[in-house]
């Protein structure tokens, strides 16, 4: 076992008496005290609503399926796997879960088609990051293409429409559909209704964090979990300043002021220091292997 010096909360308790259990099967943090889960650039999160046991994505390889065992667990239950959109950080452990899964449905946007290519040129050279189709070809009778917004279960939406009428992450400017910019249409976001107000889930939120909530259409919302593509700059790339992140941050407060953000995976460690000044204990981070009472 690792030590940390200032290990992350294992559970953040939801005061409202109307929580819901996410687990973390994989993010791009390590577990702080515990060294045998495994970790990597990814996300894979598991709930259970409505009498379902669903996950979202499932990171970029199959380094969550050990995660789940030391979690306790058990992905042959799972009933829904929703994929949040195309590139391979999400969904590059699709064919490991389906190995091990034989029942689950795949529920993903009917803008991903085997003829899109997803490519960054982050780093400087342009390079695959899409979803591996012919996984999908193999198991097209496990697949369910939704192209607009969709009530999956009572309490679970699926949030395809998504308006743009807030700046959209700078990153996204590295990110390309073959050789034009991603427009995003591929990605989806998760509405779950509870009694006292809406979780949003984004898995990176390539709309904009503030566009997604939006398109949400809940005037209450609890908490926003998920990334926020507020990527931190490096010596070759800008993308947002201070400046930026605070303004994000003080519209979420005055828009949503009950709402706690609860993220991780793409969001930057300087984004993220903006928002816990601003927003105090409305803010979390979390990590691989993390149980959140929300």
């Amino acid at each position: 076992m690792a030590n940390a010096e200032k290990p992350l909360p294992a559970i953040i308790v939801s005061k409202s008496g109307h929580s819901m259990k996410i687990s973390i099967l994989i993010d791009n943090s390590p577990h702080p005290e515990n060294d045998s889960m495994l970790t990597e650039h990814g996300l894979s999160v598991y709930f259970e609503i409505d009498g379902c046991k669903w996950m979202v994505d499932c990171g970029a390889s199959g380094k969550f399926l050990a995660n789940a065992e030391i979690l306790g667990i058990d992905l042959h239950d799972v009933d829904y796997l929703l994929l949040s959109h195309a590139h391979a950080d999400h969904t590059g452990g699709l064919g490991h879960f389906l190995q091990i899964n034989a029942k689950a449905t795949v529920v993903l946007s009917s803008h991903i088609k085997e003829s899109c290519n997803y490519f960054s040129t982050r780093g400087g050279s342009k390079r695959n990051i899409g979803i591996d189709f012919s996984v999908v070809n193999e198991n097209r009778d496990r697949f369910q293409f939704i192209g607009k917004n969709t009530r999956l279960t009572k309490n679970l939406s699926l949030i395809t429409a998504i308006a743009h009428k807030q700046p959209q992450p700078k990153g996204n400017a590295t990110l390309l559909n073959g050789n034009s910019p991603d427009d995003f249409l591929h990605e989806t976001a998760f509405a779950i209704d509870t009694p006292d107000g809406a979780i949003i889930i984004s898995s990176c939120c390539h709309h904009g964090l503030l566009n997604t909530l939006k398109a949400s259409g809940k005037t209450v919302i609890k908490a926003y979990f998920g990334g926020t593509h507020l990527l931190d700059c490096t010596s070759t790339l800008n993308f947002e300043t201070e400046k930026d992140i605070v303004d994000i941050a003080r519209s979420v407060r005055k828009e949503y002021p009950e709402m706690k953000i609860i993220t991780g995976h793409c969001t930057g460690k300087a984004a993220a220091a903006t928002f816990k000044t601003v927003l105090e204990e409305k803010f979390h981070v979390f990590h691989t292997g993390q149980i959140l009472d929300v």
